[in-house]
């Protein structure tokens, strides 16, 4: 297929697509009537997106046509200047794109230009991963997180305007040798606060890796590259379509060795597959390599999905030895019995490099005088213990679904994530009873009772809540 075939093909793919099938037939009869071959294509197009929810949004369709027409490779942007920006070297590229250095002639200052690789500036897909890219960064606000300065296409160019990082990766800095003890807690804690951040706003990056992760040569770390950072779609959604967004392709998204089990299985995806990848990441800053990486990709895949971390028999130091602990639990293979948040395992990285913990005290030596007096204290404690505060029985609690008020199909995971994080939050208080949460689902968006509702569940109490 040459060039135009694909371009035409696509364009009367758009065209029809949203037709109804008679129109379809009419437009196609009146499009292409001596032209069997470039209708077949057409309406086998229109087949495999009718059958499989979503094809348009995933990069196989593209990057095939792409394939099929045979562009050659693209000049280096090298030297060239793009509206106010002067390109100066190439700083690293992807599949669909390249990211260089460049000066900012109107502002006076070095940028980061992400554009797309010159066969996709036609590409509308394409294109739309991009902007997306500019705006799930651009709602993110926070110093562990590069940039974006804005979106702008100029003289068929689309690129995105990023805050220029001065430093290396991650990568780079594990290759040349370990980071230091005392810095690794401080990378992993700015990296995990990155991640909080995003996953605030409902975004999974899907990519955390050493890779995308730039630490400047004052020591503050930047995650970078949010191509394939997706909002946390509605649960129902996802069962309704009954695939994920690259199953019935064979496409996997992201890079094999920093991948997540449910993400190579293909399966919905939560926040905490990142926190999967960055116990990687983290594994990788204390041991100098992947736990993962073998020979072969399909190797690669067996030992993430079945086979644990290999640690040395004894870490060089305490701090080490700590966050290993924080990184196997990152890395457990079920979701469940990993952090439950990255707000979680941020608490779990608090302070775990004190310079100077506290020294163990010496042994005091007390007169019998004073173990008699002791002794008279704790049984007096003991004895109020018993008067004031008698052990009471656990009081049942139902977490009834959280209902946000505006609800559309776009926001009602909202109130169903929040639901299933309180009573899991709640039924670690040894004095609660709490429902689970098959239980109270049946009450979603039912008119509220409290009385009635108690009743029917034999709870002592109620939580209700709107957003």
């Amino acid at each position: 297929m040459n060039p135009n075939d694909w371009r035409r093909t696509e364009e009367l793919f758009h065209k029809v697509v949203g037709l109804s099938p008679e129109e379809r037939a009419a437009y196609l009869d009146q499009a292409c009537p001596d032209d069997a071959s470039l209708r077949a294509e057409v309406e086998s197009l229109i087949t495999a997106f009718e059958n499989q929810r979503g094809f348009l949004e995933r990069p196989a369709f593209s990057l095939g046509m792409k394939m099929l027409s045979g562009e050659s490779k693209e000049e280096s942007l090298d030297g060239k200047l793009i509206g106010p920006y002067r390109v100066h070297s190439l700083l690293g590229e992807g599949g669909m794109g390249k990211v260089y250095l460049a000066h900012d002639g109107l502002l006076d200052r070095k940028v980061a230009l992400k554009f797309l690789s010159h066969k996709f500036t036609d590409d509308a897909w394409a294109k739309r991963q991009l902007i997306k890219e500019a705006q799930a960064i651009a709602r993110l606000d926070h110093p562990n997180i590069c940039a974006v300065h804005g979106f702008e296409e100029h003289e068929g160019y689309a690129f995105i305007v990023m805050q220029y990082v001065e430093g290396e990766t991650l990568a780079s800095l594990i290759q040349r040798g370990l980071p230091e003890a005392e810095q690794i807690p401080r990378l992993a804690v700015q990296i995990v606060s990155a991640l909080v951040e995003a996953h605030s706003h409902g975004i999974v990056h899907r990519d955390i890796k050493p890779q995308n992760i730039m630490v400047a040569a004052n020591g503050q770390a930047k995650v970078l590259d949010f191509g394939l950072a997706k909002l946390i779609q509605q649960k129902q959604d996802v069962l309704n379509a009954g695939e994920s967004e690259s199953s019935q392709l064979g496409l996997v998204l992201g890079t094999v060795a920093y991948m997540s089990p449910e993400q190579l299985r293909d399966e919905r995806l939560d926040f905490r597959s990142d926190i999967f990848s960055f116990g990687i990441v983290l594994y990788e800053m204390i041991c100098g390599r992947n736990p993962y990486s073998r020979a072969t990709k399909a190797d690669t895949i067996s030992a993430i999905l079945t086979s644990g971390p290999e640690w040395p028999p004894k870490l060089p130091t305490d701090i080490q030895a700590r966050l290993a602990a924080i990184a196997q639990k990152c890395l457990r293979k079920e979701r469940e019995q990993r952090y439950q948040s990255a707000s979680e395992l941020l608490l779990a990285l608090d302070n775990p490099d004190k310079r100077n913990p506290t020294p163990w005290p010496r042994p005091i030596r007390l007169s019998l005088r004073m173990y008699a007096v002791l002794a008279l204290l704790l049984l007096i404690i003991i004895t109020a213990s018993f008067v004031y505060f008698r052990p009471v029985r656990a009081r049942t609690l139902a977490v009834l679904p959280i209902v946000y008020e505006y609800a559309n199909a776009n926001t009602e995971y909202l109130g169903e994530g929040l639901t299933e994080s309180l009573i899991n939050k709640l039924s670690s208080i040894s004095t609660l009873e709490v429902k689970p949460l098959t239980m109270v689902s049946v009450y979603k968006n039912q008119k509220v009772d409290p009385v009635q509702f108690g009743r029917d569940l034999n709870v002592d109490l109620l939580f209700l809540g709107t957003i």
